[in-house]
C-alpha cells in the first residue's frame, strides 16, 4: 500500500510523505547537513503534499483508519479536518482551549455533503446556537440598537436624574465630577512617583 508520514511542525505546516522507498534507504555517505544531504532525502523520502490554512503551532495529528481524512489541532484553538487525497480543508472548529491532542474514531467517514461544503466557506467560525439566531436578525438588531451606550456615558444618570437627561438639579452641584477626576489624577501621581529613601545617620 501507499504509506505515508503526516508531520506537523510549531509554524503550522502539515506535510505528508511518502514511505514506499523506506525499506529500501540506506546510512548515506554524505556529509548530514549539507545540500547533497538534502537532496538524497528529497529522493529517499520525497513529499507528498503539503496542507495549508492551519494557524498556530499544531501539536497532533491522527489520519483516519480508512486513510480518507485526517485532524489536526494545536495551540491556535482550532481543530482542522482535511481530506487527504483532495488536500481540501473540509472543516475548521473553534474549541476555546489550546488543543494538544486528537483522536479520530473508526466510524466510516462519508465525506461531506454539497450544502456543507458550500457553508463551511462562510459559517466555518460559527456555532450551531448561532446559526438558529441568524433568522431573527433584525428583532435582535432592534434590541441592540435600543442596549447601546456610548462610551463614557452611563444610563443610570438618566435613570437618577428623571427626565432631564441627566442633567444636575437645584441644589446639586455640578462640579462634583471635576473634583473626582482631580483626586483620581492625584491618587494615579502618588502611585507613579518613586518612593525615597532614607538614609541613616
Amino acid at each position: 500500500g501507499n504509506w505515508s508520514l503526516f508531520v506537523g511542525n510549531t509554524m503550522g505546516s502539515l506535510r505528508e510523505y511518502d514511505l514506499r522507498k523506506l525499506p529500501t534507504c540506506k546510512a548515506p555517505d554524505v556529509v548530514p547537513g549539507r545540500k547533497r544531504h538534502l537532496d538524497l532525502a528529497n529522493r529517499l523520502l520525497p513529499m507528498r503534499r503539503g496542507y495549508r490554512g492551519i494557524m498556530g503551532s499544531i501539536r497532533s495529528v491522527d489520519v483516519h483508519c480508512s486513510g480518507s481524512c485526517l485532524a489536526a489541532v494545536g495551540l491556535g484553538r482550532f481543530a482542522y479536518v482535511f481530506e487527504t487525497r483532495r488536500r481540501k480543508m473540509v472543516s475548521k472548529v473553534f474549541l476555546k482551549q489550546k488543543l494538544c491532542s486528537v483522536l479520530l474514531s473508526e466510524e466510516p467517514y462519508t465525506g461531506v455533503s454539497t450544502a456543507d461544503a458550500k457553508g463551511s466557506d462562510d459559517d466555518s467560525d460559527v456555532t450551531g446556537d448561532e446559526k438558529a439566531k441568524e433568522g431573527g436578525e433584525g428583532e435582535e438588531e432592534d434590541a441592540v440598537a435600543e442596549d447601546e451606550v456610548q462610551e463614557g456615558f452611563s444610563d443610570d444618570e438618566e435613570a437618577g436624574g428623571g427626565d432631564n437627561g441627566g442633567e444636575p438639579q437645584e441644589g446639586e452641584d455640578g462640579d462634583d465630577d471635576d473634583g473626582d477626576i482631580e483626586a483620581a489624577a492625584a491618587v494615579a501621581k502618588r502611585r507613579r512617583m518613586p518612593k525615597r529613601r532614607r538614609r541613616g545617620g
